[in-house]
């Protein structure tokens, strides 16, 4: 009787989260046993893909290795839980609250723990390598089912655009997580990079001469290259 009385209570919880938002919010996944919602939490919007500059991220199924993840839980009930990795081979690096890295390929599985260390839910995300960085203009896309790659890029003389870097495994499939971007310029004469946060994922580039060089930016040991021509103003 008292389990089936938990369980009454924790589906009309369910119900009256669903119906408070319609659905679960784009950064909560419902835990696989059904007590509750996974939050994840962005360490970086400027570097995370799957917050997009968004306090507000998209829940991902597949992060990146080498990245940074945060995951919170909320419940159906009041009671508190801690999320802790299933394993210490694919996830290292600490508490939640400082994140955790991602550290090999495979399954990465969370769990909601309560206060006698019990298992309460849990949840299974996917890790792969980073295989290419894919990179688009910033103003026209902000996620990888939108963007249209880059290999070169033409600037008049004091003309800027922004390049989004975008992680991608094998499959061509976005990977989320807080990742370091390095971004260089083979010949600053010519363009001048800037960046809203050091290891973001967004760089602004800018024509300042006229000539051909290569912006390169690089995360999790993959490169990549846009060839960056400025040319005089027409006007």
């Amino acid at each position: 009787m008292k389990r089936l009385l938990l369980y009454t209570v924790m589906l009309v919880s369910s119900l009256a989260l669903v119906a408070m938002f319609g659905c679960h919010p784009l950064d909560m996944k419902q835990g696989e046993l059904g007590r509750g919602w996974f939050i994840y939490r962005c360490i970086d919007v400027q570097n995370d893909s799957a917050c997009n500059n968004a306090a507000v991220p998209a829940f991902p199924s597949t992060v990146a290795v080498g990245s940074r993840i945060s995951i919170g839980y909320q419940s159906n009930e009041e009671a508190e839980y801690i999320v802790v990795a299933g394993s210490s081979t694919h996830l290292g690096g600490g508490g939640i609250s400082s994140g955790l890295e991602v550290l090999k390929n495979g399954p990465v599985g969370l769990m909601a723990l309560d206060y006698n260390r019990d298992v309460f839910d849990l949840i299974h995300l996917m890790a792969r390598q980073i295989a290419t960085i894919a990179l688009s203009d910033d103003s026209q896309n902000n996620s990888a089912s939108a963007y249209n790659v880059m290999t070169d890029l033409e600037l008049a003389v004091d003309e800027t655009s922004a390049i989004k870097a975008f992680p991608l495994d094998e499959s061509n499939l976005e990977l989320a997580g807080s990742l370091s971007y390095s971004w260089s310029v083979a010949d600053s004469d010519i363009v001048e990079i800037s960046l809203s946060d050091s290891t973001g994922r967004t760089a602004s580039i800018k024509g300042i001469t006229p000539g051909t060089t290569i912006v390169e930016v690089t995360v999790g040991g993959v490169d990549s290259e846009l060839n960056v021509e400025v040319i005089l103003n027409e006007e």
